[in-house]
């Protein structure tokens, strides 16, 4: 593949992996802050921003793969010709 491809394919990938640990770190208790592999109840829960729902993170991962995947075919197509 050109550079150009195999980088954007990359980067693609690479922000999948990013996502999939974001997901996998988020399904732990939310009553519970991890530091390191110890867990801690906090005293009083801090005001933040509403979560983004598993749904879309899902849908996001999956867009990323396909995303790739199109690339790659649209790459080898045009190399065919």
């Amino acid at each position: 593949m050109t550079v150009f491809v195999t980088l954007f394919c990359t980067i693609l990938s690479d922000m999948r992996a990013a996502l999939g640990a974001f997901m996998a770190n988020r399904d732990r208790s939310q009553a519970v802050v991890w530091l390191g592999t110890r867990a801690y109840s906090p005293v009083q829960t801090p005001p933040t921003t509403p979560p983004i729902p598993m749904e879309i993170l899902t849908l996001a991962w999956t867009r990323l793969g396909r995303m790739t995947q199109r690339l790659r075919h649209l790459y080898e197509r045009w190399r065919s010709n």
